[in-house]
């Protein structure tokens, strides 16, 4: 019985540790510059003129502190992360509904990262997924230096045009990937008052 009571409590220690987290997203620069600020690129040419990109996005170091907290959601190394909190989910004692509003959004969550992003990138005959831009850009410049995804975010920035597209539909692509994070927050605020409520 103590063991299970324990079980329960790290569980709500992983969903308390998830809002947490998203509550941090929902008060961050990056989310606040993004509806204060509309999102743009203006590419500009001439006669005996270089090309010239102006992009209209988030600051870099508000982007850096967004997914320096993002990751608490996609690395199993930390109980926040999706996969550990449905793994929370599936242990706790609350309703097959609960459990499946939690799985459904998930499932949708992985479904939006693993189609094209919306403006159609097309590098080597292959079309870009929004997973493929989140990962090589937060692994390969933005949180960790990974070799591979780094040298591969080198070669996107060789292009001017093509590198400044990746990041305005970057900062897109998280705008959606916090909406999903605040759709579980909710799940997770009424799981915990549920179980809370249920013990005292």
């Amino acid at each position: 019985m103590i063991s299970n009571k324990r079980t329960i409590e790290n569980n709500l220690e992983k969903l308390k540790l998830f809002n947490e987290k998203a509550q941090k997203l929902e008060r961050s620069d990056f989310l606040k510059q993004m509806i204060n600020n509309n999102t743009s690129m203006e590419i500009s040419w001439g006669l005996n003129k270089p090309i010239s990109v102006i992009t209209n996005k988030p600051r870099e170091g508000a982007i850096d502190a967004f997914m320096n907290n993002y990751r608490f959601f996609c690395q199993n190394n930390e109980g926040s992360s999706f996969e550990n909190i449905q793994n929370a989910y599936n242990s706790l004692p609350i309703s097959l509904e609960k459990k499946k509003q939690f799985n459904n959004t998930r499932s949708n969550l992985n479904q939006y990262l693993d189609t094209s992003s919306t403006i159609n990138i097309v590098i080597n005959n292959k079309q870009l997924t929004r997973r493929e831009i989140v990962d090589t850009l937060m692994y390969g410049m933005i949180v960790h230096s990974n070799e591979k995804k780094r040298n591969v975010v080198r070669q996107w920035s060789r292009d001017q045009i093509l590198f400044s597209t990746i990041k305005i539909e970057f900062c897109a692509i998280l705008t959606t990937l916090l909406n999903f994070i605040l759709d579980v927050k909710i799940l997770n605020n009424k799981v915990i008052q549920d179980l809370e409520s249920f013990r005292s």
